[in-house]
């Protein structure tokens, strides 16, 4: 099941565990951080960078983890790490503004767009 980070990380916090997070480059990454993640009943974070995403695609990406999230018996959220600037983050958005389940993002609203340019004013900082 694809769940958000918030929900997993105030389940683990409530319940005192880590959740591993792992980045996936391909289809054969994801197939293995879930079969690991099957195995010891563990929720798992899919994440990758901004060089797999130029090369594959968001939509890439978020097809695989969707897939491999409806499959699994363990929560599983997605992530985008270490952004590489402004657009970047930006593109991520939609994907992340998706109600998981519906086939459509829901466009940003107004109580979603200001939290969407914290994220990314923060990561054009970090960078």
């Amino acid at each position: 099941m694809l769940v958000t980070t918030k929900e997993m990380l105030l389940d683990a916090q409530a319940n005192h565990y880590a959740v591993g997070a792992f980045n996936i480059e391909s289809l054969e990454f994801v197939m293995a951080v879930l079969a690991a993640a099957e195995e010891t009943k563990s929720p798992v974070i899919m994440q990758t960078t901004p060089g797999t995403v130029k090369f594959a695609g968001l939509d890439y990406f978020y097809g695989m983890v969707k897939a491999a999230a409806e499959r699994a018996t363990v929560p599983v959220a997605l992530h985008l790490d270490h952004g590489d600037g402004f657009d970047r983050c930006a593109q991520f958005l939609p994907a992340l503004a998706r109600p998981y389940g519906a086939a459509e993002p829901r466009p940003l609203s107004s109580a979603t767009a200001p939290i969407g340019r914290v994220v990314c004013a923060s990561m054009r900082h970090a960078c």
